[in-house]
């Protein structure tokens, strides 16, 4: 049996994970998929998201066209803060997924030439916004605090524009997204 088609923030995800490497035919196939759920979901969404997820979409076209990665990176990364962000309630808090947000757009700062530190800096700033959110309902200790670290790791890396410890450390956010989720 075919899997179930997945949401359209799982598609921005994929496209945004992939758009440094990917080549460009698989970078026509992430934008296809996306545009075509994000079509298929704009029908639970509200206008004004739909508007802004429009606007998304072009800036994607646009930056496929220019072979603009990291603008790609971070536009696709902003659908799926759009999408995720009217998510209904589920299993996941929408907290988590922003949290993954931040560390995708970090990331993406990070893989930019030069790299966007001052988005950085804002990416790790939303974090930890996100974070004072939904850390008391964390009942794991030991990775309440590994992420606490984290993110002040993040943030000092990024204001001390320094590419290393920011690269390795914004690897771990992601990976313990994965444990909260």
């Amino acid at each position: 049996l075919p899997a179930a088609p997945m949401a359209a923030s799982e598609y921005f995800e994929t496209l945004t994970e992939t758009a440094f490497t990917a080549t460009p035919e698989q970078l026509d196939a992430a934008i296809a998929q996306a545009r075509t759920a994000a079509e298929r979901d704009r029908k639970s969404l509200p206008a004004p998201v739909v508007a802004a997820l429009d606007q998304r979409l072009a800036q994607i076209a646009d930056h496929r066209a220019r072979m603009a990665r990291a603008d790609l990176a971070l536009a696709s990364v902003e659908a799926y803060r759009l999408v995720v962000s009217v998510q209904p309630a589920g299993p996941i808090p929408v907290e988590v997924s922003l949290l993954d947000y931040a560390g995708f757009r970090y990331d993406a700062d990070l893989k930019a030439q030069p790299p966007r530190w001052d988005d950085a800096v804002q990416a790790a700033d939303f974090a930890a916004q996100q974070w004072a959110r939904i850390s008391p309902r964390v009942t794991n200790a030991d990775l309440r605090d590994r992420f606490s670290a984290a993110l002040t790791e993040m943030a000092a890396a990024a204001k001390a524009r320094d590419p290393g410890p920011a690269a390795e450390v914004v690897t771990r956010e992601l990976d313990m997204v994965d444990q909260l989720e």
